[in-house]
């Protein structure tokens, strides 16, 4: 993975192992089209509940993940946003407050050309 993939896409989870580990499948290069490992990263942010991820599981999703789990009192995602932002390395971010998402197999690699085609797109 370079120094600064071109993007960051944050994920928070809470109380979700299963969706999570899906959501992040659908991250993966393993599932996007037109989009190398290396031209991002995926910083997945999870406030600690009863049902954790399985660490393993998620980075054996991708060379490209980031795992951070937090013990956060408040019910308020805003806290694991924050601190996600502030992990990013890519020129532009995205951001899935629910880890309980699916992306279509190009949804990656079309952000990335819209952006390269104009910075403002995004």
């Amino acid at each position: 993975m370079p120094e600064q993939p071109q993007l960051s896409i944050i994920l928070i989870g809470y109380k979700m192992a299963e969706q999570l580990l899906n959501t992040v499948f659908t991250l993966s290069a393993a599932y996007q089209r037109g989009i190398d490992e290396s031209d991002y990263e995926i910083i997945v942010v999870e406030n600690s509940s009863s049902d954790n991820v399985d660490q393993a599981a998620l980075q054996a999703l991708g060379n490209n993940i980031r795992f951070y789990r937090r013990e956060e009192t408040s019910q308020t995602p805003v806290y694991a946003v924050n601190f996600a932002f502030n992990q990013c390395r890519g020129e532009l971010i995205g951001l899935m407050i629910d880890g309980a998402r699916m992306l279509s197999p190009g949804a990656l690699a079309t952000a990335l050309q819209c952006w390269r085609a104009d910075p403002r797109a995004l």
